[in-house]
């Protein structure tokens, strides 16, 4: 196996917010504002897609269109999901404060001593990170194979064997697997789990199986227990 000589890391599950899940906040209070109540659940479904996805998907619920169309006359459209993508960015940029999870610095910090690139897979746009990571990937990078090649090529990265994607949702890690690269997901933090649950070990264990459809290379507990899997992949 060649030497790993990038790593794609999925903002959920290095990360916390200080003020809580303030993503699913912003996403509800956006809808509320319009008078409808979304469930929790119905955007859990969604984590892991780029916010404006998210909100198309909850526009094209049945029950949403129906509501949507009683009150404004006409049936949602993308025109709309643009404007409420605007009403959550200045929201949610109110509302969030992030900060890295214990250990995980020191996980960044072991990727720079061995030259590892390191790019950052998010959706959002006011992380305070930027001195970590060598490459950020957009939207337009978002694992589409052609796009993410290129990108590697431009890190001076050829062979997709020796790249490792992190991540703890299960588009993310999708994602990976379509690109061919070792996945490895990392349940503790996945923001399939509600952390304040009252039935926290329940919802770990339903993360876990989640993840665990779509068959990882690896499935972490915590994000820091990826340096015992590093040297395990280096010394194969």
């Amino acid at each position: 196996m060649p030497k790993v000589r990038g790593v794609i890391i999925g903002f959920h599950g290095c990360v916390y917010n200080k003020f809580g899940n303030s993503v699913l906040s912003a996403l509800q209070n956006v809808f509320r504002c319009k008078s409808l109540n979304i469930k929790r659940e119905d955007l859990i479904q969604t984590t892991g897609l780029n916010i404006n996805k998210r909100i198309l998907d909850v526009l094209n619920k049945p029950h949403v269109e129906i509501k949507w169309t009683e009150m404004y006359g006409k049936k949602p459209s993308y025109y709309d999901s643009l404007e409420l993508e605007k009403d959550f960015y200045s929201i949610y940029n109110t509302n969030t404060k992030y900060q890295l999870l214990p250990g995980v610095e020191n996980v960044l910090e072991l990727l720079k001593q061995k030259n590892i690139k390191i790019i950052l897979n998010s959706e959002q746009k006011n992380f305070n990170f930027d001195d970590y990571f060598d490459y950020v990937i957009t939207d337009n990078d978002k694992f589409k194979p052609y796009s993410t090649w290129k990108l590697l090529e431009r890190l001076d990265i050829y062979d997709i064997k020796s790249v490792i994607n992190i991540d703890s949702t299960v588009p993310g890690l999708i994602g990976g697997k379509n690109l061919q690269c070792i996945n490895i997901g990392v349940n503790r933090w996945s923001p399939h789990i509600n952390n304040i649950s009252n039935e926290l070990k329940y919802e770990v264990k339903n993360s876990y199986d989640l993840l665990s459809l779509t068959n990882p290379d690896y499935l972490l507990p915590h994000f820091y227990n990826f340096e015992e899997i590093l040297n395990e992949i280096e010394n194969y």
